[in-house]
C-alpha cells in the first residue's frame, strides 16, 4: 500500500510538473508577440528558472536532493512570480478565447482588453511584483498571539498553566539574528510555565546557523522545562544531528517526546507524536491510542505534533489539548486555499468535542521567502484549570 501511495504521489507530480511547465509556454508565446526579443528572452530565463525549482522541490523528496541555497531563494521568487502570472493570465485567456469563438463579428468590451494585451501583462507584472514585495517585508514582521482556554481541573493540583509554543521557525533557510531576538524576547516577557516547540525548528542548510541564534534559544528558560517534537523538515535529515542541534537550543534528548509519552505527576499528560511524514517514509509511527495508554486518567492530555492532520483520533480519544504548526498559515496566496482544503481548519484556535486544537501558523518560511495573507506568531496559551 505504502509503494502505491508513494507511486500515486510521483505520478501526480509528474502530471502536475508537466501542466505547469504547457501553461509556462503559453504564457511565453503571449511574451512573445506583445513585447521585444530582449523582454521575451528574458521572461523566458525567468519562466526556466521558476519550471527548474518548482521540478527540483517535486522530486527532492523522492531522490534524497538537497536544492542549492542561493538557487532556492531565486527560484523560489521564480517559481512564486510564474505562479501567478500562471493563475491570473490563464483565466483572462480562457474567457477571450470564449468571447472570439462564440462572439464572433460583435465588438464589445472584451474586445478592446484583449487588444491592450501589453498593457494588461505590464499591469500584472506591476501587480505580482507588489505582491512579492509585500510579501517579503512581512517575513520580517512577528507578533504574539495570546489564547485563554478553560480545561477541567480533574484531580490536578494547578490551578493555571501558561505555555509558550514555537513552531517553523526553519532555521537554517531562515536564519534571521533579528527575529530570533525577538522570539526570546516575546517568549521571555510572557514568563512561561513551559515552553514547547512543535516541530520545523530546523530546516536545511542547518550547518550555517549562527552560534548567536543557538544560543538565544538555549537561554529561553521555563520552570517544566522545553520538550518538542520534530515536524517533516527534520525528520528527512539525520536523526543525530537533529538531536544535536536541539541539544544546542537546551532540548535535552529527554525532552524530546516524538512518540512518548511524559507525565507530571498530580499537574498533567504531556504525549508527543511524529509528524505524519514519518509514516510516508516508510517507518510508521506509533498510534495516538497507543501513546497514551499509561497516562493518569485523572489528570489533562495535552498532545503536542506537528501537523494537524486526522483530528477526529485526537478528540475522540479524550485529548484536552491540542497543540500543532505546519500549515504557515497558508503561508501566501494562492496556496491559503489549497491548505484550507486539505485541513478542518489552518490557524487559531477552535474547539471540537471537548478538545481544544491550537494550530500556530509558524515564525519562519518554507520554500519562498514570503509571506502574504498570513503572519508570523509566537503563541501564548493562558490554561486555566477549572
Amino acid at each position: 500500500m505504502k509503494r502505491l501511495n508513494k507511486m500515486y504521489a510521483i505520478i501526480t507530480h509528474m502530471i502536475s510538473t508537466l501542466i505547469y511547465i504547457f501553461l509556462s509556454i503559453l504564457i511565453l508565446q503571449e511574451i512573445k508577440k506583445a513585447y521585444s526579443k530582449a523582454i521575451t528572452v528574458s521572461t523566458g530565463v525567468f519562466i526556466f528558472l521558476g519550471n527548474i525549482y518548482f521540478i527540483i522541490r517535486s522530486i527532492k523528496r523522492y531522490v534524497g536532493f538537497q536544492v542549492p541555497e542561493l538557487f532556492a531563494f531565486s527560484g523560489g521568487y521564480a517559481f512564486y512570480f510564474l505562479l501567478n502570472l500562471i493563475i491570473i493570465f490563464i483565466p483572462l485567456k480562457i474567457i477571450f478565447y470564449c468571447n472570439n469563438k462564440f462572439l464572433k463579428g460583435k465588438k464589445n468590451i472584451l474586445h478592446t482588453i484583449e487588444s491592450k494585451m501589453k498593457i494588461i501583462i505590464a499591469g500584472i507584472f506591476i501587480i505580482i511584483s507588489y505582491m512579492i514585495i509585500i510579501g517579503t517585508i512581512n517575513t520580517y514582521s512577528l507578533k504574539t498571539t495570546h489564547y485563554a482556554i478553560e480545561i477541567p481541573k480533574k484531580k490536578s493540583i494547578l490551578k493555571s498553566l501558561k505555555i509558550a509554543l514555537i513552531s517553523d521557525l526553519h532555521l537554517g533557510y531562515s536564519r534571521n539574528n533579528k527575529q530570533v531576538n525577538k522570539v526570546f524576547a516575546m517568549v521571555k516577557a510572557n514568563n512561561p510555565d513551559i515552553i514547547l516547540f512543535v516541530g520545523d525548528i530546523f530546516d536545511f542548510y542547518s550547518k550555517n546557523i549562527p552560534v548567536e541564534i543557538l544560543n538565544q534559544l538555549k537561554n529561553l528558560k521555563a520552570p517544566l522545562g522545553k520538550h518538542a517534537v520534530w515536524g517533516n523538515h527534520e525528520i528527512y535529515q539525520n536523526p543525530k544531528k537533529i538531536k544535536k542541534l536541539y541539544a544546542a537550543i537546551g532540548v535535552k534528548e529527554v525532552g524530546i517526546i516524538n512518540d512518548k509519552l511524559t507525565i507530571w505527576d498530580k499537574r498533567f499528560n504531556l504525549a508527543g507524536r511524529y509528524s505524519i511524514h514519518y509514516d510516508r517514509l516508510g517507518r510508521n509511527r506509533k498510534k495516538l491510542v497507543e501513546i497514551i495508554k499509561h497516562r493518569t486518567k485523572n489528570l489533562p492530555t495535552f498532545v503536542i505534533e506537528h501537523s494537524p492532520h486526522h483530528l477526529p483520533v485526537v478528540y475522540n480519544n479524550n485529548i484536552d489539548l491540542h497543540l500543532s504548526g505546519h500549515t504557515h498559515g497558508g503561508q501566501f496566496f494562492p496556496f491559503q486555499w489549497m491548505v484550507a482544503l486539505r485541513y478542518d481548519f489552518v490557524k487559531g484556535l477552535k474547539k471540537i468535542k471537548n478538545t481544544n486544537f491550537i494550530i500556530s501558523e509558524g515564525i519562519g518560511f518554507s520554500g519562498i521567502p514570503i509571506r502574504l495573507m498570513s503572519t508570523q506568531e509566537v503563541v501564548i496559551i493562558h490554561i486555566t484549570f477549572r
